[in-house]
């Protein structure tokens, strides 16, 4: 009978714990963003028998690589939904660069933050062609693949390629 009080107190304790932030936020009275718990997947490649996935939740990003000794998973600078650059001839085909001079075997861009409607028109593209204005680095190494610290400002667009100086850029930023 003890044990049946003990289980009883640790269900409500639960029930009670797992109420959802916003109502328990509302119920004191507090405004905060709510975030969904809801992860989309916004963009994947594979390279050199890595899997590597770009997940959205909300306005944040989250790069996942799968096919290392462990699954690695971490956050990306860059607002959602991020991309990976690809060749323009060929939409499935990401675009790589290798500069062994920076130990970079492979350089990946990754692009998000979307660009804004009046920047959009000043180019001369339309409201269906979605843009970036910020870029970011995947760096496969030898035994790793890590982000690039810093996001550069860059105009990049889903359909289009880019320019080898921009992966050069990423190549030699921090790690």
């Amino acid at each position: 009978m003890k044990y049946l009080a003990y289980i009883i107190i640790f269900l409500l304790a639960s029930v009670i714990s797992c109420q959802p932030k916003s109502q328990s936020n509302q119920q004191q009275g507090v405004a905060e963003d709510v975030i969904s718990s809801e992860r989309l997947l916004s963009d994947s490649c594979t390279i050199s028998g890595i899997t590597f996935l770009i997940f959205q939740q909300d306005n944040l990003a989250f790069l996942e690589a799968q096919g290392l000794q462990d699954t690695i998973y971490g956050k990306l600078s860059l607002r959602a939904p991020v991309y990976f650059v690809r060749t323009a001839m060929d939409s499935n085909t990401v675009l790589t660069y290798s500069y062994p001079q920076f130990e970079a075997e492979q350089v990946l861009m990754l692009f998000g933050e979307q660009m804004n409607a009046a920047d959009q028109a000043e180019r001369g593209l339309t409201d269906t062609d979605w843009c970036g204005t910020k870029i970011q680095g995947l760096i496969l190494e030898k035994d790793r693949a890590v982000l690039t610290k810093d996001t550069f400002e860059a105009y990049k667009c889903k359909g289009q390629s880019s320019d080898e100086k921009d992966f050069y850029t990423l190549a030699e930023a921090d790690r």
